[in-house]
C-alpha cells in the first residue's frame, strides 16, 4: 500500500482548515488565518506523515515484508497471512487515516497545544484500530469429523 503524499497532505490541510473556519479566539477573531498553512509550510507534513509510517512500520514489523520513502510517498508492503482479499486496501485505508490524524496533532501540538489533544486521542485510537484489523485472526472452524470417522492401523 502506498501513502500518498499529496493526496494525505491535502486531508489534513482540509482537517485545518474545518478547524480555522469554526474556531474563534477569546476576543472574537476567526482563527482560519492563524491555524491553516501555506505552501511553504509543506514540509514539515512529509516530516509529519514520515513519523506516523515508521509508527505504522514499528508496530506492524512481523507483518512488514518492504519498507519505503522517498519525496512523494511511503510504501508499506504487509504479509497478508490473517485477512481477507481486501487486506491491503483496508489497511491502507485504516494507515492513511491514522496518519492524517497524526499529523494534525502534531501541527496542533507545535502550534495550537490545547487544539491538539483531540486529535492525538483519535490518531492512537486510529493506530490501535490498525494493529487489531492487522493482527486479526479468525478462530479455526469446528470440525465436522468424529472420533467414528477416523480410520487406519498402528503397527
Amino acid at each position: 500500500m502506498t501513502i500518498d503524499f499529496t493526496t494525505t497532505r491535502q486531508a489534513i490541510k482540509r482537517h485545518l482548515s474545518i478547524i480555522g473556519k469554526r474556531l474563534y479566539d477569546k476576543d472574537g477573531k476567526n482563527l482560519f488565518s492563524n491555524i491553516t498553512t501555506s505552501t511553504a509550510e509543506d514540509p514539515i507534513f512529509e516530516q509529519y506523515m514520515a513519523a506516523g509510517a515508521q509508527n505504522v512500520e514499528a508496530l506492524l514489523r512481523p507483518l512488514v515484508t518492504a519498507y519505503s520513502t522517498d519525496t512523494q510517498a511511503i510504501t508499506i508492503s504487509l504479509a497478508n497471512t490473517r485477512g481477507t482479499g481486501d487486506f491491503d486496501a483496508r489497511c491502507g485505508e485504516m494507515i492513511n487515516t491514522y496518519i492524517t490524524l497524526f499529523s494534525v496533532g502534531e501541527y496542533l501540538m507545535a502550534t495550537h497545544p490545547e487544539l491538539a489533544e483531540k486529535y492525538r486521542a483519535d490518531a492512537a485510537n486510529a493506530l490501535l484500530s490498525v494493529q487489531l484489523y492487522a493482527f486479526h485472526k479468525d478462530a479455526p472452524q469446528a470440525s465436522a469429523s468424529s472420533y467414528n470417522d477416523i480410520n487406519g492401523t498402528t503397527t
